[in-house]
C-alpha cells in the first residue's frame, strides 16, 4: 500500500464567472500529498480555493486538469473504488436530512456506505454522546440550533468507517465544549483508528493544536507547505507591546527612527509595540525610554504562533520567507 491516503497532482479548477465566460482560477495547478495516519491542513484567506479543492476530491465538482488518487485509485478513472474511502463534510451545505432525527441520520448515513453491523447503533450512541446530542437523538434535525446541525452533519460524516476524511470548517459555529470534544475525537481517530483527516479552518488554533502538516493557499496557488511545528519554530519571534503614559518629543522622534517599531496612542496612554527575535531590539527601545525615567506602566510578551505565522505568509515578508528551507512559493 502507498504511504499516501491522498495524492492531488497538477490539479486546475477554473469556473466562468460571468454571461460573457470571464474566467476565474479557482484552483492553479495545485500538487500535495498527505501520508496516511494525519491531520493534514488546508489553509488560505476566503476565495482561495478550499473549498473547492475539497469539492474537487470528493467528486462533487469535476477538475479542468489534474489527476487526484485516493488510496491508490484514480478518482475520475476509477470512481467508485476511489470514492468509497472517503468522507466529507461541507461547511454552509445541507449535508443531512432535515426531517430525520440524528439518529436516523446516522443510520441512514452508514447504511447507505454499506455499513450493517450489529454493533451499529452503539456506534450511533457513542458518537451522539461525543457531540453531546443524547437528549436530541429523536428531535427532528430541523428544530435543532445551527450549532446543534452541524454536529450532526459531522456525526454523519463519521459514522462511516472511511480512511479519508474531509472537514471543511469543522468546528465554525461550535461553542467551546463541543470543539474541544470534536478536537479530541479526530485526534483518536487518527491516533487509535489510523485514519486521515484534511480539514480547512480560518482558526489558527485549532489548526496548530490538530494538524501536523499545513499547505497555505493564496488566489488558487500553493505558497507555502511544512509541517505545523516548522512553521512556527522558523519564524520563531516574540511580540512585545510596552504602554507608557507619555514620551518626550526627542524620545517618541528616535523611537520612530527605529523601522521595527510601531507607536499608538490610546487615550492617555502611549503602546510602543514591535516583533522581534533580536534581543538588541529590545535593549534600544528601552535605552530610549530610560533616558528620561519614562514610567513603564505594561508590558506584553507574546512568543509566536500559526496565526502570526500564517499573516506574516500571505503578506509575503520576503526577509524571512527567503530564511526558510520550506516549501516557500514567493511568485
Amino acid at each position: 500500500m502507498s504511504t499516501n491516503c491522498l495524492e492531488v497532482k497538477n490539479l486546475t479548477k477554473v469556473y466562468a464567472q460571468n454571461r460573457e465566460k470571464e474566467k476565474t482560477i479557482a484552483v492553479d495547478n495545485l500538487s500535495f500529498n498527505i501520508e496516511h495516519g494525519q491531520i493534514f491542513g488546508l489553509l488560505g484567506p476566503n476565495g482561495a480555493g478550499k473549498t473547492t479543492i475539497i469539492k474537487v476530491i470528493c467528486g462533487l465538482t469535476k477538475p479542468d486538469s489534474g489527476q487526484i488518487l485516493i488510496e491508490g485509485y484514480d478518482h475520475l478513472k476509477e470512481r467508485k473504488d476511489a470514492l468509497k474511502n472517503i468522507s466529507v463534510s461541507l461547511e454552509g451545505n445541507r449535508n443531512i436530512y432535515w426531517q430525520l432525527t440524528p439518529a436516523e441520520n446516522l443510520e441512514f448515513f452508514a447504511k447507505i456506505n454499506g455499513n450493517f453491523q450489529k454493533n451499529l447503533s452503539d456506534k450511533i450512541n457513542e458518537l451522539l454522546s461525543i457531540f453531546n446530542l443524547e437528549d436530541k437523538k429523536n428531535i427532528p434535525v430541523r428544530k435543532l440550533s445551527q450549532g446543534m446541525k452541524r454536529k450532526v452533519e459531522i456525526a454523519a460524516c463519521l459514522i462511516s468507517d472511511p480512511s479519508l476524511i474531509l472537514l471543511d470548517e469543522p468546528t465554525l459555529g461550535l461553542d467551546v465544549m463541543s470543539s474541544y470534544s470534536i478536537r479530541e475525537y479526530l485526534k483518536y481517530l487518527v491516533r487509535e483508528e489510523g485514519k486521515t483527516i484534511l480539514l480547512t479552518s480560518h482558526d489558527m488554533n485549532i489548526v496548530e493544536d490538530l494538524c501536523e502538516n499545513v499547505l497555505i493557499l493564496k488566489q488558487g496557488k500553493k505558497i507555502a507547505a511544512g509541517k505545523t511545528a516548522e512553521f512556527i519554530s522558523y519564524f520563531y519571534t516574540s511580540f512585545y507591546d510596552i504602554i507608557v503614559e507619555k514620551l518626550e518629543e526627542s524620545q517618541e522622534e528616535d523611537l520612530k527612527k527605529l523601522s521595527f517599531v510601531n507607536i499608538n496612542k490610546k487615550g492617555n496612554q502611549i503602546s510602543i509595540s514591535f516583533d522581534s527575535n533580536d534581543s538588541r531590539d529590545i535593549y534600544k527601545v528601552f535605552d530610549i525610554l530610560e533616558r528620561e525615567d519614562t514610567i513603564i506602566k505594561e508590558i506584553n510578551h507574546k512568543k509566536a504562533n500559526l496565526e502570526k505565522v500564517f499573516l506574516n505568509i500571505l503578506n509575503e515578508k520576503k526577509s524571512i520567507l527567503l530564511a526558510l528551507n520550506l516549501d516557500i512559493h514567493t511568485g
